[in-house]
């Protein structure tokens, strides 16, 4: 986990905008002021994405504690309240099913994951165009084909 304070004078440090990316490797975040001067930046680090063979899959929650832990760090180093605006952005394509509550139902299909490829031939035959296995509805239609249970958590959510 790293931070650092960049510039701020106190009149420097208001109508401030977070910027949050969910990357592959850590999770980051900065904060700049109206005039677009960085305030502060931190990032906390992931752990390795599980890769073997054709796939790449990702425990979401992961990601959801470092974001919980950057966000902590940050408030250390500002008035939260001077936030005017957010704006989070993540790698992608990647799947993550949710139930009901908004709980995963199965690791992260993450956008360097293959395996969906038969799922991708029959989408392309079904549309009369290439689909690539790294978009979204193949790797949901993996999940169906071959983790059931998952899906089906998924989708009566």
């Amino acid at each position: 986990m790293r931070k650092r304070r960049i510039r701020g004078g106190s009149s420097q440090l208001t109508d401030l905008l977070l910027g949050v990316d969910i990357g592959t490797a850590s999770v980051k975040g900065t904060v700049v002021n109206s005039q677009g001067e960085v305030v502060l930046h931190s990032s906390v680090d992931l752990p390795p994405v599980r890769v073997l063979r054709n796939t790449a899959q990702f425990d979401p929650m992961e990601w959801w504690e470092a974001f919980r832990a950057l966000i902590a760090r940050m408030r250390n180093g500002l008035d939260i309240a001077t936030i005017r605006a957010v704006c989070i952005g993540g790698q992608g394509p990647s799947l993550v099913a949710v139930d009901e509550r908004g709980n995963p139902t199965y690791d992260s299909l993450i956008w360097m994951d293959r395996r969906a490829a038969e799922e991708a031939a029959s989408v392309s035959v079904a549309t009369e165009t290439k689909v690539d296995a790294y978009l979204l509805e193949p790797k949901m239609l993996w999940l169906k084909n071959h983790e059931p249970k998952a899906y089906d958590q998924h989708t009566n959510s």
